[in-house]
């Protein structure tokens, strides 16, 4: 997963999930800078996306579990 962050009008990234998490942690990020990431109908704020990017994460590990179940012969 690729996000993007945009403080003040300037954009910032790509970065990974684990990026976002540890700059988070640091303190160079805040809950209020915006994120956005492929599936993100606008830029949100990170308190916010963060549900959005495990849910997306979720749904990703959901269907590659579908694939390989399928893919299965018995």
């Amino acid at each position: 997963m690729i996000i993007w962050i945009s403080r003040d009008s300037a954009r910032y990234g790509p970065y990974t999930l684990t990026a976002v998490l540890r700059y988070l942690e640091e303190g160079d990020l805040n809950f209020d800078d915006l994120a956005w990431t492929v599936g993100f109908a606008e830029w949100t704020p990170l308190r916010e996306a963060l549900v959005g990017f495990f849910t997306i994460l979720d749904s990703a590990k959901g269907h590659q579990q579908t694939e390989e179940g399928t893919s299965k012969s018995f």
